[in-house]
Formats: C-alpha cells, structure tokens, sequence
C-alpha cells in the first residue's frame, strides 16, 4: 500500500518485575475501530483496519487484517475486504475473525486466521443494515447489534441477529428482531459493557431509547421526507430477550422512568437512563429454596432489582441523595423575589459498579 493516508503504530513494551522497557513499535496502513480490532492468539498479533477515503461517492477504503509474530515480523495478511466501506464492528475468536463493513448493505466477512502466513476468507453473507457490536455465543455462533436499513442504506430501528457460521464458507443469519422506528437507539452499539448475554441461559439484555413513528406522522409528512423523521419516544429502559430456537423470545421491558417518556425533560432522562445489567441466581428470598434468576438494572440514580419469572420489581437502592431537587421557596428575604430551584447533580456512571 501506498505510504500515504491514515496510518496506526502500536507500540509494544514488556513489564518484567516492575520494570517498563520499550520493545517495538509496529505500524500498519488504516485506522482501527475499537478494542475489538486487536487481539492476540498463540503468540500471533492481530490487527483490522480500514484504509483510505471512506466517505463521499469516491471512498475507496478498503479493510485489512495483518497478522505478526512473536518478533514483530510480519506473517501475513487479508486485504480489499469491502471496497469503498468500512468496518462497523470486528470481533476474532481463536483461529477465525469476523468483520462487518458498511456502506448500503452489511457484508459478514468469515475469515480463517489458523495458518497466519496464508489467512483466506471462507465466507460471506450481504444483509441490509449493519451490526456495531458482535459478541460470540460460541464457536460457531455471533450475535450482532447494529441497525436496520433500507435498501438504500437508510437507517431504521435497532436490529439483533443471531449469526451461524457452522459452515464458515456459508454464514448465514439465523433470525433477527427489529426494536422500534428511526431514531430507536441503544447504548450498547458503542459501549459493549452495557450488553449482557447469559450463556447457560441465553438471557440477552440491553439498554434502548424505543422509537415508533405514528400514523399522524406518517400522513402529515411528505414521503420523500419519511426517511428522515424520527419517531416519538416510547421507552427509554431496557429489552429482555432469550435465544430461543427460531426466533428471540422476548420477555419484556424495564424502565427506571415513573412517567410517560414523552413528557419526561432531559434532565429526568440523564440520571434514570438504564446503562447496565447484571444477572444473578440463588436461593428464593422467601427461603422456599427454590432457584429464583434477579436481573440487576443501573442508571446513574438507582440500581433495580427484578424477577426475571414475570419482571416483577423486588427492590431499589437510591444511588443519589434522597431529594434530588430542592424546590423554590416562597419568596428571597432581601428581595422579596421567589428563589429559584437547585438542581443537585447526579453521581457519575463510573460511580457505580
């Protein structure tokens, strides 16, 4: 490749009893995407990266994978994976990698890394839409969370996809389910700590801001407008869901908000947004013995606890002061003038675990 555009060094060092020494830096051509595009595997480096102009009716980025040894030297490499595209989410389990480039259409690229002096790709699989985040199920199976999309690449609601890869040469997408209209987001596109999947359970939850689009608006805007409108806020909580067989079973939603979202304010979304989840089991409280399965939902305000057999609240723990807001008073004793509110501010998300 050209030594031009965009180039990423990665530096290594070596930690040897406290002591901090420089051994190489490496560099390769393109930008990476995350965390999830360097990944280490029987002493072999592996890095993805998409190269050159990746926006306009000229890109003509490409996406890479470069694989190093022990040494630093290079073993070997797959380019020109989805021309004029660029990665949306990467993820490499063991000898395989999986990458998902962007630009009207989503391509799965399966890709074998076993021999690092001649990695191929096995498979592809071209969908609408595109996944921001995959997790692995198992050796065969990724999950992927990203966005629906028109033909045209025009975004829509959030999608989840169950991927089979069991033939590597024929990916396939095994079922999905689509959340809401255009504008319908999820934190967990960007932030893979707030995904939760259960393996044993196949218990799958995120945080959502759920979007529909209403009949009104869709009468009282011009249809080559459509495209762009955003739907009315429905949810702002969490989606439970569970692999099933066929298709998601979906359990439910959870929500930190006691009113409609719709007439929520900013200020009253920032603090009770839900960003994590966590999962526990154990005894029935009532000490039946009987195995109950908790989920564990945070926003910056409070941490809820729910019953994942009906999602039936249990309990909640205040993770700010108890009043929250300090109401005006009547009136301010030098000039007679109300006083306004003070708005206490909420704790940081780093704030709780």
């Amino acid at each position: 490749m050209p030594r031009d555009g965009v180039w990423t060094g990665v530096l290594k060092f070596n930690v040897n009893a406290g002591v901090v020494t420089f051994e190489r830096l490496l560099e390769v051509p393109g930008s990476i995407l995350n965390q999830f595009a360097m990944d280490e595997y029987n002493g072999m480096f592996r890095i993805a990266t998409t190269y050159g102009r990746m926006w306009g009716r000229n890109a003509d980025s490409v996406s890479n994978i470069f694989i190093f040894g022990p040494g630093g030297e290079e073993k070997g490499k797959v380019t020109g994976l989805g021309r004029g595209e660029r990665i949306m989410s990467v993820r490499f389990q063991g000898p395989k990698a999986y990458v998902v480039t962007f630009k009207k259409v989503d391509p799965l690229f399966v890709i074998d890394l076993s021999n690092p002096a001649s990695p191929e790709v096995l498979g592809e699989l071209k969908i609408p839409g595109w996944s921001d985040y995959l997790h692995p199920v198992n050796d065969t199976h990724m999950l992927g969370l990203g966005m629906a999309a028109t033909e045209e690449g025009f975004a829509l609601g959030v999608k989840i996809a169950l991927f089979d890869a069991s033939d590597p040469t024929s990916p396939k997408e095994k079922y999905s389910m689509e959340l809401g209209d255009r504008g319908t987001n999820t934190e967990a596109t960007w932030d893979h700590r707030a995904f939760l999947f259960h393996a044993p359970t196949g218990l799958v939850v995120f945080p959502i801001q759920l979007r529909k689009i209403s009949e009104k608006q869709k009468q009282d805007t011009d249809q080559e407008w459509l495209r762009w409108v955003w739907g009315d806020l429905v949810l702002d909580g969490a989606v439970i869901l569970y692999l099933g067989h066929h298709h998601f079973e979906a359990a439910g939603t959870v929500s930190h908000l006691e009113i409609s979202p719709q007439h929520d304010s900013w200020f009253w979304h920032s603090v009770r947004k839900i960003y994590r989840a966590g999962y526990m089991a154990g005894a029935d409280s009532q000490g039946s013995g009987a195995k109950q399965e908790v989920l564990f939902t945070y926003s910056q305000r409070e941490i809820r606890v729910y019953d994942l057999e009906g999602l039936e609240e249990l309990s909640r723990v205040n993770m700010t002061q108890p009043q929250c807001y300090s109401p005006p008073s009547e009136s301010n004793s030098e000039s007679g003038s109300p006083t306004p509110g003070v708005l206490r501010p909420a704790i940081e998300p780093d704030m709780v675990p």
